[in-house]
């Protein structure tokens, strides 16, 4: 990632040292974990988090659209970008 980039990331989210103690295994075990340990971070309730994976593909438009769908839908516990089945 370039260093300008990364500097801008860090400047509104600085990084946090993630410990994972789940022993693999299960795609959906991992996740459900990196769920939990985010719901347990302080936030304010006005705060939108957007989990990406590093192999997904998005349209040039994704993230312009995805920020609208959150202004419309304040309401909303959660959005995504794919569909999804019951983890």
């Amino acid at each position: 990632m370039p260093v300008q980039r990364r500097a801008a990331l860090d400047e509104h989210d600085p990084p946090a040292e993630i410990a994972c103690d789940v022993d693999g295994g299960s795609d959906a075990r991992t996740y459900r974990f990196m769920l939990s340990r985010e719901a347990g971070r302080p936030g304010r309730p006005d705060q939108f988090l957007w989990f990406a994976e590093d192999d997904y593909l998005y349209r040039p438009d994704a993230l312009r659209q995805l920020m609208l769908a959150v202004t419309a839908l304040p309401d909303a516990d959660y959005l995504t970008m794919y569909g999804s089945s019951t983890l």
